[in-house]
């Protein structure tokens, strides 16, 4: 149960940083947007929201695949 909860807490947390990566750090993805800060923050998150989603999970899968390959036994 523990292991389960520790890869729930785990897989969030690689989601969430990299959706956040792909959102502000690479260039093709960031918006070009003159607003208030916490406008553009929302229309950056809410941008594209499925392509982002599909390549967090795929990250946050594989991280987590490699740390159980890893894992002794």
């Amino acid at each position: 149960m523990k292991r389960m909860i520790l890869s729930a807490v785990l897989f969030l947390v690689v989601f969430i940083g990299t959706y956040l990566i792909v959102c502000f750090l690479i260039p093709g993805m960031r918006l070009k947007l003159d607003a208030e800060p916490r406008e553009y923050f929302i229309a950056c998150i809410t941008h594209m929201v499925g392509f982002k989603a599909a390549v967090s999970a795929v990250a946050a899968l594989v991280v987590l695949s490699l740390i159980h390959i890893s894992e002794p036994t």
